[in-house]
């Protein structure tokens, strides 16, 4: 199989919310099935668990620490033993520490200027990087939409909150 044929779901989830309390993962399988989510941070270990079954999971994690780096793993009968990750909460309200943020677009199609580009906002080490669009067209296919953006940016994406806007 072809690397631009294979489902997202074999690679690493998305981080889509992050907050200084409060953290939202989500990734897909081929079959419906319960989630969880294993997590580790300041020598504390838990669990969260679905409570409904489905293709796609969506797990919130509450109760977290400010400026905490969290380690996560995805447990479930498909889920590959690669799927995990860290990410970091942001600083509590009200606290004096710089939001670090990259805004981009047009990101290209998938081949080494993306791959470089993404590299250099991973070495940036960002809060959120927020997308303003110009990714898919008339023609453009879910798996085309994967190579394109979804394949370059999958590991940043498991660590930092990746927010497309149309444009």
């Amino acid at each position: 199989v072809v690397a631009a044929e294979q489902p997202w779901y074999w690679r690493r989830p998305t981080l889509t919310w992050v907050s200084a309390n409060d953290a939202e993962l989500v990734w897909e399988t081929p079959d419906s099935e319960l989630g969880a989510v294993r997590v580790r941070a300041g020598g504390k270990r838990w669990v969260v668990n679905e409570s409904v079954a489905g293709k796609v999971h969506r797990v919130r994690l509450t109760d977290l620490n400010p400026s905490t780096v969290h380690v996560y793993h995805l447990r479930g009968r498909s889920v590959p033993g690669e799927s995990s990750g860290a990410f970091r909460t942001l600083p509590a309200p009200g606290d004096d520490v710089p939001l670090r943020f990259v805004i981009l677009g047009d990101s290209g199609n998938g081949r080494s200027v993306t791959r470089h580009l993404v590299a250099r906002i991973g070495e940036f080490r960002p809060d959120v990087v927020l997308h303003v669009g110009d990714l898919a067209y008339e023609r453009a296919t879910r798996a085309s939409l994967y190579a394109q953006f979804y394949d370059p940016i999958a590991e940043l994406a498991s660590s930092v909150p990746v927010w497309v806007v149309p444009g």
